[in-house]
């Protein structure tokens, strides 16, 4: 969630819901609909509003809880309801 995100959070493992991984990048949702990016941020694929490389998850400012994630080589979806 956009709050998740203002805080600077990282994905805690234990609580991760939904994965894909893509050739360059990963997406991470936790139980409480936070998504999370990691990887090579070339085309803002990550979500951030910029082009950054995250080695760790971070999480993506988003105004709606994610359920589900998918990923392919320059795209990222996170879904609401699936």
């Amino acid at each position: 969630t956009a709050a998740a995100a203002a805080r600077g959070e990282t994905a805690d493992p234990r609580g991760v819901v939904a994965v894909a991984a893509a050739k360059h990048h990963t997406l991470f949702a936790d139980a409480r609909g936070t998504l999370f990016s990691c990887g090579v941020g070339g085309g803002g694929r990550l979500g951030h509003g910029d082009e950054t490389h995250l080695p760790l998850p971070r999480a993506v400012p988003l105004q709606r809880a994610v359920v589900c994630v998918a990923a392919g080589l320059d795209h990222s979806l996170a879904g609401t309801r699936c």
